[in-house]
């Protein structure tokens, strides 16, 4: 359909315009009625971003006449969209002349739309189609499943009962031959010893004593992973849940039931996979130490005696070659400062020769020097040197959120605190730029820095936070550990 073909199934139609239906174009008529019949809605926008045509279902949605829109600004009569995921998109749509699909509560009318943008030199055409009550089934269809994950969470290799004693200790009843299987262990075993907490590996039973009995008298469920010390001494990870069972007559808890999992296998993997994870981390950090010391020592360096080579000659050269050698010169200096910024942008030599802290007010203060944003530094007295590993991190999870700033907050004051004591260092970065929706950017750019951020300080043992809404700003939150986890 062309903008000349839908212009006319938009302003001359009778029903809109009051013209005889005899004068609409044939094609454009048929058209129009086909278009009147699909249960979505169809807009076209022209290069003004003015409305050139609706379909029968988007003028009810709209709750508007034809004769109220056709041909004035989608902003100017639904300002609510500036600054939404719809005006991302559809800008968006336009400038790469490509077709895109993305999910959004309507602003309109709070529903669920999948909304396709098809894009072309003189139109933007829409289609929004109504998945509301998809999203509500599968809303459903994930409560459903996480019954069926705790349903799976109790199907284990082991079940077991504990007698609970007057003072909330727990006497083993019995257990499934899983039990023996797992641990080596019979029932009989275990109570000669002084009970199932016996088995413990040394390094978890602080966890289970600060956990205390407490959740026994409240008859709280609990689900837990602890590593047991087999009949051999092998040690194995076990996940188990564990529930409270009250007197029949509505007493006391006498007893409680549970299920255990032997997670060895996957724990194994798990650690393993951090290991990778962490190993590929050192090897990247490695090369790009590596590579910014033979661009600033050796290229560097090079260059910089080329440079001087030709300010030597444009002092001795006569004036046939004084331009083409000056022209020379400049494409040394301009290549000089490349280099350099290319091995600051790799690994910058303080992060290693003076730690995080001066790292990062230089960072900021280069940032505020080559781009729109202001950025500000903040640090608590007690920043010290930190262990390599976490510094490298922590920095470069600035570095990222920095890069995240300039590239979609627009020119706005940001402000990195860090804070550290004697088991964490806090990194903080906030923003008042136009913010986002966390959980829509993981979705639609999975490759984005987010991740990465979370890898980091995942890597570590560290937590990592992101608290955004569109239209008030940003911050981002890293705990890590002073010393990474083993």
């Amino acid at each position: 359909m062309t903008i000349r073909s839908l212009h006319a199934v938009s302003y001359y139609d009778s029903r809109i315009e009051g013209f005889p239906v005899s004068t609409m174009p044939v094609a454009a008529s048929l058209l129009a009625g086909v278009l009147d019949r699909i249960g979505d809605i169809i807009i076209a926008l022209d290069r003004e971003w003015r409305f050139a045509y609706l379909n029968r279902f988007a003028l009810e949605r709209a709750g508007k006449p034809a004769k109220a829109l056709l041909g004035r600004s989608l902003w100017e009569v639904y300002p609510q969209l500036v600054g939404t995921i719809f005006e991302k998109h559809y800008r968006q749509a336009m400038a790469e002349q490509a077709p895109s699909r993305f999910e959004s509560r309507g602003i309109l009318t709070g529903r669920w739309q999948e909304v396709y943008l098809y894009p072309s030199a003189e139109v933007l055409v829409i289609l929004g189609r109504d998945i509301q009550d998809r999203k509500l089934a599968e809303e459903r269809l994930r409560e459903s499943e996480a019954c069926h994950r705790l349903i799976s969470d109790l199907t284990s290799d082991y079940n077991f009962c504990c007698r609970v004693g007057p003072d909330d200790s727990l006497l083993l009843e019995w257990a499934t031959p899983g039990f023996t299987a797992v641990t080596g262990y019979t029932v009989e075993e275990i109570n000669a010893a002084g009970g199932w907490a016996w088995i413990v590996h040394p390094e978890d039973r602080e966890v289970l004593a600060r956990r205390g009995r407490a959740w026994i008298r409240a008859g709280q469920r609990v689900i837990n992973e602890i590593r047991m010390l087999t009949k051999t001494g092998e040690p194995r990870w076990i996940r188990y849940a564990a529930q409270p069972v009250r007197d029949p007559e509505g007493g006391p808890v006498v007893r409680v039931l549970g299920a255990a999992q032997d997670i060895t296998a996957y724990r194994q993997a798990e650690q393993r996979a951090q290991e990778y994870a962490r190993r590929l981390l050192e090897v990247q950090e490695h090369e790009r130490r590596h590579l910014a010391r033979e661009l600033h020592d050796q290229i560097g360096q090079e260059l910089t005696a080329l440079h001087f080579l030709l300010q030597a000659s444009l002092r001795s050269c006569g004036e046939t070659q004084r331009a083409r050698l000056e022209e020379s010169e400049a494409l040394a200096r301009a290549l000089m400062g490349r280099v350099r910024e290319l091995s600051l942008d790799l690994r910058p030599s303080m992060l290693d020769d003076l730690g995080l802290a001066p790292a990062l007010q230089w960072l900021c203060q280069r940032l505020t020097a080559q781009t729109p944003v202001r950025a500000c530094f903040e640090c608590s007295e007690s920043a010290g040197r930190l262990h390599p590993q976490v510094e490298t991190a922590a920095y470069r999870i600035v570095q990222e959120a920095l890069t995240n700033v300039v590239r979609h907050a627009g020119p706005c004051p940001v402000t990195v605190r860090l804070r550290q004591d004697e088991h964490r260092v806090a990194i903080e970065i906030e923003d008042g730029g136009s913010g986002f929706d966390p959980a829509s950017a993981r979705l639609a750019q999975p490759s984005s820095g987010l991740s990465s951020m979370h890898e980091r300080a995942t890597l570590l043992g560290g937590q990592l936070h992101v608290h955004s809404e569109p239209g008030s700003g940003t911050r981002v939150r890293a705990e890590l550990p002073t010393h990474p986890a083993s």
